[in-house]
């Protein structure tokens, strides 16, 4: 079957699936000054780009068993590049998975460690275009993932939802101490499913989620040094009686200690809202 991706079966525990995820887009834009200090502005400069190409591939081969191995180019968005060649691909994940149901679930690899729902929804499942800036201050080798293990899973009928892991994280110093991360989040009306979210549903759920992430690790980059990292985030979503969707999503962040740039130190905040029309909108014939 090739709906969403193709998946292969080989029995009732044992399957591969294959999909693949593209975006891109066009800009424009100029300088205001024209380059020279001056008040005319300078010609426009055009840029296509390839923000995402993803390729994707899960497979299980037990009832508890499961592999993740998922690739991006590097330089998406433009973010990643490093010293590696720009356009290149890249692992994302690969992620060896031990779940056992709802309540415990144990990943090895590399992948998301537990962050604000911006990171946990991607470039594909986010209700804007763009990553929010406020969420940077989280530590990453690229496109926000690091490698280690992670126990995730989910209480109270799905209503609390839980995930601890420890990462490499930064590895600045003689003493080498690990990276600490954890979520947890509440759903108050419906629940969302699963270790990964999305900020929107597009109506197909009613949900009110308080979600409380962080990322610690001492001596960091240097000895008494530490990289503290945490936000609290929200998401709201009603469909309306007339068939639409209103969305309002919401987060605070709070980062010390990153030692990629200190810009990505200190407080931000993020606010989203927006309303999904219930009929659809043409322009022209």
């Amino acid at each position: 079957a090739c709906d969403k991706g193709c998946t292969f079966d080989w029995g009732e525990d044992t399957w591969l699936t294959v999909g693949a995820g593209l975006r891109v887009s066009y800009r424009a834009s100029r300088d205001s000054n024209g380059g020279i200090g001056g008040d005319t502005p300078g010609p426009y400069d055009n840029n296509f780009n390839i923000d995402n190409a993803r390729l994707y591939v899960n497979a299980t081969g037990h009832d508890i068993l499961g592999l993740e191995l998922n690739f991006d180019i590097n330089n998406a968005q433009p973010f990643g590049a490093g010293t590696t060649e720009a356009g290149e691909f890249r692992v994302l994940d690969a992620i060896l998975k031990i779940e056992f149901g709802d309540l415990v679930n144990i990943w090895m690899g590399r992948m998301l460690p537990p962050s604000d729902r911006n990171n946990l929804s991607g470039p594909f499942f986010q209700n804007s275009w763009a990553f929010p800036y406020t969420q940077f201050g989280y530590y990453n080798i690229f496109q926000g993932r690091d490698d280690g293990i992670m126990v995730h899973g989910s209480v109270r009928e799905g209503k609390v939802e839980y995930a601890l892991g420890v990462y490499d994280g930064y590895d600045g110093t003689a003493s080498d101490e690990l990276m600490v991360a954890g979520r947890f989040s509440v759903n108050l009306l419906e629940n969302e499913e699963g270790y990964y979210n999305a900020s929107t549903y597009h109506g197909t759920k009613e949900l009110l989620t308080l979600g409380f992430a962080f990322q610690n690790q001492q001596d960091a980059v240097a000895v008494g040094t530490d990289y503290d990292s945490y936000n609290f985030d929200l998401l709201y979503e009603r469909p309306t009686s007339s068939g639409g969707v209103i969305t309002l999503e919401g987060a605070y962040y709070s980062t010390e200690g990153n030692h990629v740039s200190t810009d990505l130190d200190g407080d931000s905040y993020f606010l989203l809202g927006s309303y999904l029309f219930a009929d659809s909108i043409s322009i022209g014939d």
